[in-house]
């Protein structure tokens, strides 16, 4: 890959291009795979018959997807001969034929393949395709005046003298169809890469006008119109060059805006295309006709969709078979609504963290002192290290968050403005959330996989749950808070409680169980019913944490995104275990839940070196919140009558070998996390020290 190759002279056509003969392959099936089907085919490519070529690449094509097939292709320099001989060919349907192969390549490969085609200067072929089906487009169909008639209706007409676009042959519109569908769809995985190929896709004039002039036209093949926006939202995402282009054409925004009020997957895939022009809007000013960019306007046309094909969801009961072209649609409007869902939450809730005052600081824990007045000013020993997790503004500011009372977020008549981000957290709430939970109930059905929609829709609510959280400190009190911590108790029983009680051994499942446990209980402030024992749930779960998550190649994180801020480990099954228990040990008058859940985190730390380094500060983080009052009623009956101050103190050697084994340079956020820690518990443990002798 991106490796130069000797220069080689140009080969007449009638030679097979059979690839390196020299070089065997030691596997007596793949040897023969390649003699009975890869060498025929390929040589066949250089056939002096046109419809012999065709056939080849349309065979090639085919053979891509099986898996051994694939690889003995692309060992034979398949990408290479398509690119030199087939997209050059000067048959239609050879060409054709070429882009079908190239599209399915960068399908089923993974993303380094693209790269590879990408320093194989693919997209000079692209472009100058792309530039031909725009000719044909102007010429024959695209070149369209709006005229109104008398009574006010919108009328087409061809402006172009050449013959309209049906009275072309159908086996040439077909052509034109298949070549269009390729090329959106090599552009679509070539997107999902790396940031410098999609910024050279994005460079490129014609691929806006490309795709706009699609969406513009009514004729075309519905599949083909859909893969056009599809492309379209994948490259707008965190992507200045594109949206400053649409940004610079009216027509084209205009366009989108009306789109996304369609309940179709085109409509779905506006709002998120709008969704990524706020994105990169965020930090300038939109002006006064900017609101009709904002998530806030986005989401009720997204509320729509999700209520017209989450029905269709319920009453398949998640079934959608995919030779169903119709709930086949469905199911990938669902999929994507849910995903714009997810992000627009992740963006709200970014948006709270970063805005004046550092709500960051208040999400995770108070001072010790919030609640405790100015009887604990006479204790000043206790003013811990934060890192975006702990400690930070007071109640009133978090007061403010949740009723809307901060400035600049309060219109004249004192109610939240509509495009404050509280205003779109306000709405993903009260409105989406409840949408959301029949898709995040697991199905009854039995399934091998997750399904895509429940997975999903897990994820949406659990980033709505997050930002939900990030707007309210445990100890405040709204109406907003108690109406929240109502429907995360319902979320709890009807999306939690089911996995908990089934044991699940799928990693990805329950990670994002337990981010949504997280969440939800973090919001409610821990006051969450539990079924019997089902906080040694999570105490199981992490210990075979390790297992499941050596035993999956890689774990989707579909969470709240908090490394960067809160350096908190959200890759890791086992932080969000202790993330949960802690939370829920915040609960009063739940005794016995508090015991179990201080001796397992104490235990953790006991415990090292054994337990990771990420998982014994989280461990540290959540004990200083949950111990951190006199006034707690499980503070004399678990704090001191299990002696957890003794095995707290004992622990501080190896916890500072613990912060002293990070590498500071090698990772920098983990090693200032681990000092932090270590810095509290020696304050943590003289605070209560002094708490306990009335020093405080």
């Amino acid at each position: 890959m991106g490796k130069s190759k000797r220069k080689e002279k140009p080969k007449p056509r009638t030679v097979p291009p059979i690839g390196r003969p020299a070089k065997r392959l030691s596997d007596p099936e793949a040897a023969t795979i390649r003699d009975q089907k890869i060498l025929p085919v390929l040589s066949q490519l250089s056939s002096p018959d046109s419809k012999s070529r065709s056939a080849a690449a349309s065979a090639i094509a085919n053979l891509i997807e099986d898996h051994k097939c694939r690889k003995l292709l692309l060992r034979e320099q398949v990408v290479r001969l398509i690119m030199e001989q087939t997209l050059t060919d000067s048959e239609m349907e050879v060409v054709v034929a070429g882009w079908g192969v190239l599209r399915n390549l960068a399908v089923e490969e993974d993303w380094s393949f693209g790269i590879h085609l990408y320093r194989q200067d693919v997209l000079t072929p692209v472009d100058a395709a792309i530039k031909n089906v725009s000719e044909l487009e102007c010429s024959c169909v695209y070149m369209l005046a709006l005229e109104t008639n008398r009574r006010g209706q919108v009328v087409s007409i061809l402006c172009s003298t050449d013959p309209p676009y049906s009275s072309l042959p159908k086996p040439r519109q077909r052509l034109t169809w298949e070549l269009t569908g390729s090329l959106i769809g090599l552009l679509s995985s070539l997107s999902e890469t790396n940031q410098e190929l999609v910024d050279a896709i994005s460079s490129l004039p014609s691929v806006p006008g490309f795709l706009f002039g699609l969406l513009s036209f009514g004729g075309g093949p519905e599949e083909v119109t859909d893969s056009a926006i599809l492309c379209m939202h994948a490259l707008t995402e965190e992507n200045d060059i594109i949206v400053k282009k649409i940004l610079e054409n009216s027509g084209w925004l205009t366009g989108l805006l009306k789109l996304r009020n369609d309940q179709s997957l085109q409509g779905i895939a506006a709002c998120g295309i709008v969704h990524n022009i706020s994105q990169e809007l965020r930090s300038f000013d939109r002006g006064p006709d900017g609101e009709h960019l904002s998530d806030f306007a986005t989401l009720p046309a997204l509320k729509l969709s999700l209520d017209k094909y989450g029905q269709y969801y319920v009453q398949a009961n998640g079934n959608f078979p995919s030779d169903d072209p119709q709930l086949s649609r469905v199911d990938q409007a669902l999929r994507l609504a849910l995903e714009i869902v997810a992000s627009i939450a992740t963006a709200a809730q970014e948006d709270i963290e970063d805005g004046p005052g550092g709500a960051a600081g208040a999400i995770e824990t108070e001072d010790m002192s919030e609640e405790s007045g100015t009887e604990n000013d006479a204790c000043p020993a206790l003013k811990l290290e934060t890192d975006g997790e702990t400690g930070g503004v007071g109640g009133d500011s978090d007061m403010e968050l949740v009723t809307g009372d901060e400035p600049g977020n309060v219109d004249a008549g004192g109610s939240i403005a509509s495009g404050s981000h509280e205003a779109v957290i306000s709405y993903l709430v009260g409105v989406i959330a409840p949408l959301l939970l029949p898709l995040a109930t697991p199905p009854t059905s039995q399934t091998a996989e997750i399904l895509p929609v429940y997975s999903r829709a897990l994820s949406a609510l659990n980033n709505i749950s997050w930002a939900a959280s990030s707007t309210m400190s445990p100890n405040a009190i709204s109406p907003s808070k108690e109406a929240w911590a109502s429907y995360a108790q319902r979320i709890w029983k009807q999306a939690v409680s089911p996995i908990l009680s089934s044991n699940t051994a799928d990693v990805s499942l329950a990670d994002s169980i337990t981010s949504l446990a997280w969440a939800l209980s973090r919001g409610a402030g821990g006051k969450i019913d539990l079924a019997d024992g089902e906080h040694r749930s999570f105490m199981a779960l992490y210990q075979a944490a390790g297992g499941l998550e050596a035993s999956a190649s890689a774990i989707q994180v579909n969470n709240n995104k908090r490394t960067e801020e809160g350096g908190i480990d959200t890759t890791s099954l086992g932080v969000k275990c202790i993330g949960v228990l802690g939370t829920l040990a915040l609960c009063p008058s739940r005794i016995n839940v508090n015991r179990e859940i201080g001796v397992f985190l104490v235990t953790l730390l006991a415990s090292l070196p054994k337990t990771p380094t990420n998982d014994a500060v989280e461990a540290l983080n959540q004990l200083f919140d949950i111990y951190a009052d006199k006034a707690f009623d499980y503070d004399e009956l678990v704090f001191w009558d299990s002696g957890l101050l003794v095995h707290l103190e004992a622990v501080i050697p190896n916890v500072r070998k613990m912060a002293k084994a990070v590498d500071r340079r090698k990772e920098p956020e983990l090693r200032e996390r681990a000092d932090e820690a270590l810095t509290n518990l020696g304050r943590f443990v003289k605070y209560k020290k002094d708490e306990k002798a009335g020093r405080c």
